[in-house]
């Protein structure tokens, strides 16, 4: 989560971060070998995952989409068409 580090300053907490990932199964690798947690959606269906909900933050997260290009796909376009014309600031 691109501003949780607002969330830890702003409880006063001071996390040792020793691995930052992008990836979202590496993480849940590191926590289910019981090397760490993480602020994440919920996965459904993952052993050796507890989760615990946290209230009144306003966490966000950035998506990209990535699509090849020359195009040759007619439903790929429509669907990047329709991505790209959307403010998906929710």
């Amino acid at each position: 989560m691109a501003n949780s580090p607002h969330l830890f300053r702003d409880a006063g907490i001071a996390p040792r971060v020793v691995c930052l990932a992008d990836n979202e199964e590496w993480v849940i690798a590191l926590i289910q070998a019981g090397l760490g947690v993480s602020i994440m959606p919920v996965w459904e269906k993952l052993a050796g995952i507890v989760y615990i909900p946290i209230s009144d933050t306003h966490l966000w997260r950035t998506l990209g989409l990535k699509w090849r290009n020359p195009q040759e796909s007619e439903i790929v376009e429509r669907f990047r068409s329709f991505a790209a014309s959307h403010d998906w600031q929710l």
